[in-house]
Parts: structure tokens; C-alpha cells; sequence
């Protein structure tokens, strides 16, 4: 079950308030544009992938990641010259694929350690969603013949992920505390009755 989480409301202290999900789709969708402008193919899918399943109820994180997903191919064939041939496309389709089982494999990390610390979660998180990522393209690479990465880059990649995942935490939380300053609020998204005390476990 998808549930919101301490990422959106406990690590900064236990006393503050749910969130708006509002923040963290800003957050998400502005950061999956400029990634894919700034790193193409290596957008960070399983940062973004763990923000939206620790953020956000399971139809909206996976919408996010389709939306995320669909700019960075926009971006990709309109600005970036991707080739326009059936092996290009083909990856496109994986990408998809992959941000989505990463949306998936965090989410079933937050249902299965609800009870679990915020920094817990949320690092197995993002940890579980980028090796759904690579699983994904390493399974489609066997038939669209797609070179593996070499550990050199995974660990580009694990760092970009990593820093893209606390920088997304950080930005989001600056955002709904701003916001919560200037008497900003929106409708939380979530029913109250799945959290009739209003305080959910860390």
C-alpha cells in the first residue's frame, strides 16, 4: 500500500505537518527537464523514480515518471538530435519501462519498511529503484544489442542518482516550508481517512 511518507514530512523533525504532493510533482518534473537536458540517457530515472513513490500515491508517482519520461524524449528527438530509427525508439520504450519498475521497486520498499527510519527508507529507496533501472536495460540490451556500462560509469551514475535524490529531498522540503510561510497550502492528495491521526510512523 502507498502511504506518505517521513521523507515528506520527518526527517526535517518529527512534529512537522503533511505536505501538498504539489511541491514535490514541481520538483520532480522541473528536475527530470533539466537533467535531460544536462545528461541525456543518464537522466537520473531512479532518483526521481524514489521521490515520486516516497511522495506521492501510486497513480500520481507513476504519471510523473510517464511525464518525465515523455520530456525527456521530447527533448531527446527535438533538441538533442537523437537518431530517428527503430533502435532508438526502441530504447525510448525502455526507459519507460525502466522509470516505471523503478517507481514500482521504491514504492514496495516503503510498504515493506513502513515502520523503518526516514533516512532508511528512503536511501533502499532510491538504492532498490536503480537497480530496477539497470535490470530493465541490461534485460532489453540483450535483444537491442546495447553495450553494457562499465563500473566507471555505473559509478558516475550512482553518485548522479545519489546527489539528484538529496538535492530533489532538500529542494522539495525548502518548497513546502516556503510555501507554508506565505500561507500557501493545497489540498493534500491523499484521503485522510487512510490516516485518521494524522501521524504516520517513521
Amino acid at each position: 500500500m502507498w502511504r506518505t511518507t517521513a521523507l515528506q514530512q520527518r526527517l526535517p523533525g518529527p512534529g512537522t505537518a503533511r505536505g501538498s504532493a504539489v511541491p514535490w510533482i514541481a520538483c520532480v518534473t522541473a528536475a527530470g527537464i533539466l537533467t535531460s537536458f544536462g545528461f541525456s540517457c543518464a537522466t537520473p530515472f531512479a532518483a526521481l523514480a524514489a521521490i515520486c513513490a516516497l511522495c506521492l500515491r501510486r497513480r500520481d508517482a507513476l504519471l510523473v515518471m510517464s511525464v518525465v519520461w515523455l520530456s525527456n524524449q521530447i527533448i531527446g528527438f527535438a533538441y538533442l538530435d537523437y537518431p530517428r530509427d527503430p533502435t532508438t525508439l526502441a530504447w525510448g520504450g525502455v526507459l519507460l519501462a525502466a522509470a516505471l519498475a523503478a517507481t514500482e521497486g521504491a514504492a514496495l520498499v516503503e510498504g515493506l519498511l513502513r515502520g523503518a527510519g526516514a533516512i532508511w527508507r528512503g536511501g533502499l529507496a532510491v538504492a532498490v529503484a536503480y537497480v530496477a533501472v539497470q535490470l530493465v536495460i541490461a534485460f532489453a540490451g540483450v535483444f537491442l544489442h546495447g553495450d553494457a556500462f562499465s563500473l566507471a560509469v555505473q559509478r558516475e551514475l550512482i553518485a548522479l542518482n545519489a546527489v539528484t535524490f538529496g538535492a530533489l529531498l532538500a529542494l522539495g522540503r525548502a518548497t513546502e516550508t516556503l510555501l507554508a510561510r506565505h500561507g500557501r497550502t493545497f489540498p493534500n492528495p491523499r484521503s485522510s481517512s487512510s490516516h485518521p491521526s494524522g501521524d504516520l510512523p517513521v
